[in-house]
């Protein structure tokens, strides 16, 4: 049952995207108008900023719907990595400062998990234990990142998170009694 949630999940958020995005023109004149990027972009157009020391412990903080990004996060950023903590801010594809995309595939949930993979990976990040705080939209990706039997989440902290499931897949709830109880 949890596999047919996630499947029905993935493909609403494909047709929700198609439609969504299929209705905004482009806009250079807003994109135009955003400062200067703080931070970096990978050659795949993700932009990233890394902040905090080199050996604390990783926060990955992926962002909700909103146009800005990462910049949502410029707050908690800054008082996390100076409370020593390494931390990860990027923006998905047609948002904030990265790259358009090429198309709906990359505004699905798989779309943005595959980005957040390759960018952990291209900074050679992906087998470093890590915490995830995720918002809104982002909730999702941060799930499917959690359970994702590849990666090492030590804690999930959503926010306002979108796309609730009636049951959670099995994968979270035996990460939740691992973490948090037992």
């Amino acid at each position: 049952q949890a596999v047919w949630v996630a499947l029905a999940m993935r493909q609403r958020s494909l047709l929700l995207m198609e439609h969504i995005f299929a209705e905004i023109p482009a806009q250079p004149e807003v994109t135009s108008k955003l400062p200067p990027a703080p931070g970096h972009t990978t050659s795949a157009g993700t932009h990233y900023h890394l902040s905090g020391p080199e050996d604390g412990e990783l926060v990955v903080l992926i962002h909700g719907i909103g146009v800005f990004g990462s910049q949502s996060w410029a707050p908690l950023a800054a008082e996390l990595a100076g409370g020593g903590f390494r931390v990860l801010t990027f923006d998905f594809l047609g948002r904030g400062w990265s790259a358009r995309g090429d198309g709906p595939a990359d505004f699905t949930a798989d779309g943005h998990l595959k980005q957040l993979q390759q960018l952990l990976q291209d900074l050679t990040l992906g087998k470093t234990a890590h915490h995830v705080v995720a918002h809104s939209m982002g909730g999702i990706v941060g799930v499917l990142h959690t359970v994702d039997p590849s990666t090492e989440v030590l804690s999930l902290t959503l926010l306002a998170p979108a796309g609730a499931l009636r049951k959670p897949p099995d994968a979270v709830t035996a990460f939740i009694l691992r973490r948090c109880c037992c």
